[in-house]
């Protein structure tokens, strides 16, 4: 986009001079530390031209270097990777009850983190934006370079700086990134939560250098898929890609919120064991251990899991009602690895984490035996390695990784 060349240009003159050095830049930033023979040799470059690229970089104080451990007898290696106070990136995440923001750093660092709950229903595009920009305002930017760009990740479909519809933040055709974009002074990049929580593990996390992923989220805020393919996310023709949750599990099943019948979200979702569980209650006529509270939104549903959770241990009726949600999700990724053959399966999100080994073990069961999957030997399903602010890290990564390609 011509609005990112420009602010690109103001920010990092170096780069936007020599293009060879933004091809460097942009190298690193999604490679990671590599040395100097490495940058030649997927450039294309000469080592000497390299080299007077380099130093021009670490000058400008964009690159820095340092010493790797050396491999058997040989000398130390010099790596070069971005430096944290290059640029830094105002990363936000909004999902249905919580509005989070990040300060990341040039390497992908967080440097300070905020969040703040947002009320149930319908809060309206214009109380969001507002909302967003005194989080801004009030973020502590410590030593953090100069502001390169804004990114915000969605849970809900979006689609060039729009959501299309999220449907626990009651959006529709909202346009997010312009009005943001314009009270900011900086470019930003819509990108929705799943994806950018993908691309934070595929640079970042357990998927660092593997190309073909898929990573799986149960929230309290409902369940995701993110999709990377040839390391770039798959986000499909208008954005909708990844949306696991709305695919059909029961073809006459309950109604979702989503206005379809029988999505895995009223199935294999935080809310679908928090309502089969107290429906459950009821009938063995047994005080619920919780206090109704809707208007708590994330944090009241991850609540009642956990406490949920503690009860199943004593309750064969109530640790059905996990298996069963694992039953549903694991059938969901089985049909995901069918249609994307990922290299490797990551497995995120509060229930996961909960439910510990007995949760993933039982779900890679469902997938192993539901996946058509010749290739299952060399697939890997593994626990997400990042925390709670991967979707921000992602979702920044994404913002530098345009704008260095000139989008």
């Amino acid at each position: 986009m011509q609005a990112g060349e420009a602010s690109l240009a103001r920010r990092l003159p170096v780069a936007m001079a020599e293009p060879r050095a933004r091809e460097v830049l942009a190298l690193l930033h999604r490679r990671g530390r590599l040395t100097r023979a490495e940058i030649a040799r997927l450039t294309g470059q000469s080592q000497a031209a390299v080299s007077l690229l380099v130093r021009t970089l670490i000058e400008a104080g964009l690159v820095q270097e340092s010493l790797a451990a050396p491999r058997g007898l040989g000398r130390p290696a010099h790596h070069l990777g971005i430096a944290p106070g290059a640029w830094s990136v105002l990363s936000f995440e909004v999902v249905a009850g919580l509005l989070r923001l990040a300060v990341v750093a040039g390497d992908g660092s967080v440097l300070n983190a905020t969040e703040q709950p947002l009320p149930t229903g319908t809060l309206g595009l214009h109380a969001l934006i507002q909302r967003m920009l005194r989080m801004a305002a009030e973020a502590d930017r410590g030593s953090a370079g100069p502001l390169l760009a804004a990114s915000v990740s969605v849970s809900g479909v979006v689609h060039r700086g729009v959501v299309v519809l999220s449907a626990g933040l009651g959006l529709r055709q909202a346009p997010v990134a312009e009005p943001l974009s314009e009270e900011l002074g900086v470019p930003v990049w819509l990108v929705n939560d799943m994806d950018a929580r993908a691309l934070a593990e595929h640079r970042y996390g357990v998927g660092r250098g593997v190309d073909h992923l898929v990573l799986v989220a149960v929230e309290p805020s409902g369940i995701g898929a993110g999709i990377v393919q040839q390391g770039r996310p798959f986000a499909g023709a208008r954005g909708s890609a990844g949306e696991l949750g709305h695919v059909t599990v029961e073809r006459h099943g309950l109604a979702c919120p989503c206005g379809k019948r029988g999505c895995l979200e009223v199935y294999g979702s935080e809310n679908a064991i928090v309502s089969r569980s107290a429906h459950l209650l009821r009938l063995q006529r047994r005080r619920r251990p919780f206090v109704e509270s809707p208007t708590e939104g994330f944090h009241y549903v991850r609540r009642q899991v956990e406490e949920l959770w503690a009860l199943a241990a004593a309750d064969a009726g109530i640790r059905r009602i996990f298996e069963d949600a694992m039953d549903y999700l694991g059938t969901a990724v089985a049909n995901l690895v069918t249609l994307f053959d990922p290299e490797l399966v990551i497995v995120a999100g509060h229930l996961m984490k909960l439910l510990g080994p007995w949760g993933m073990t039982l779900l890679t069961q469902r997938v192993r035996e539901g996946a058509f999957d010749p290739g299952a030997e060399h697939r890997k399903i593994v626990e997400a390695a990042l925390g709670e602010d991967s979707g921000m890290r992602g979702a920044a990564y994404l913002a530098v990784d345009r704008m260095l390609a000139g989008d």
